[in-house]
């Protein structure tokens, strides 16, 4: 069965996706799951990825991730909203970076989290593709703050650059020729296979900067020059096809061993 959005073809695997669905369509999967229904919400960040990547890079990742994993229809599962602002501190100073308090992504957050209950999911799995400590710690005190008025499960899943596996960790670094945080060979690997015109090719750039450690900072504009961390001049899209599906795979297998215990 196809369907056709904006004249497109849209396959009838997407209509497991939040963007594609109808409210009917939403309410007929929860029904189908017998109170077992479970979102997984994309989490990215508006924010500068070098002179090569896009400002939406993030949630891009985060989103084609969380679409992946919704096509196992095996999993009582869809792909949610994409939640497409980060708490962030390190790309503070560079043109295109949204600055959102704590606070506010906070607030998102819970009334988001607060909608998927009253549609009836039982489940909430956030998935951040973007990083940061005040990041992480904003999505736990608004699941945090949902717990104390709803009884829900929520589960935090974060994105490959934070995973803690050390075996799934030696798999990623046996495709990789360099380590790096942001912007990187890993990130523009990813996209040069998932979203290979977006990626300018001329302007790839290797910068590991000098940031102080230790010191609190409220923007990495002055540490860095390109808006890099790693070796993007290292990336392909032949390492992105196999970091996908490395990736895919583990979090289908977290994904998996959540929503079905």
């Amino acid at each position: 069965m196809l369907f056709y959005v904006s004249g497109v073809v849209i396959p009838a695997i997407l209509m497991r996706v939040y963007q594609y669905m109808t409210w009917k369509e939403m309410e007929e999967f929860v029904d189908s799951c017998h109170g077992t229904a479970a979102i997984l919400i994309p989490i990215g960040c508006l924010e500068e990825h070098g002179p090569h990547l896009p400002l939406a890079t993030d949630g891009m990742l985060a989103l084609d991730l969380s679409v992946a994993v919704a096509q196992d229809t095996s999993l009582p599962i869809i792909s949610g909203p994409l939640v497409d602002f980060g708490v962030s501190v390190l790309t503070q100073g560079f043109p295109g970076t949204v600055k959102v308090r704590f606070d506010t992504l906070k607030a998102i957050l819970v009334d988001l989290m607060k909608s998927c209950v009253a549609w009836g999911f039982t489940k909430i799995l956030l998935f951040s593709w973007h990083g940061g400590s005040s990041h992480e710690i904003c999505l736990r005190e608004a699941s945090l703050q949902v717990l104390s008025e709803i009884k829900v499960d929520i589960y935090v899943l974060r994105g490959v650059k934070l995973f803690d596996d050390p075996a799934f960790k030696k798999k990623i670094e046996s495709v990789l020729d360099s380590m790096g945080e942001h912007a990187d060979e890993l990130e523009t690997s990813l996209m040069m296979h998932l979203h290979p015109d977006l990626v300018r090719k001329d302007k790839l750039v290797k910068e590991y900067p000098d940031i102080p450690k230790f010191k609190i900072i409220d923007s990495g504009e002055p540490y860095m020059e390109h808006g890099v961390i790693g070796d993007a001049t290292l990336a392909t899209a032949e390492k992105g096809k196999k970091l996908f599906e490395m990736i895919r795979d583990e979090l289908i297998g977290n994904v998996r061993a959540l929503v079905l215990e």
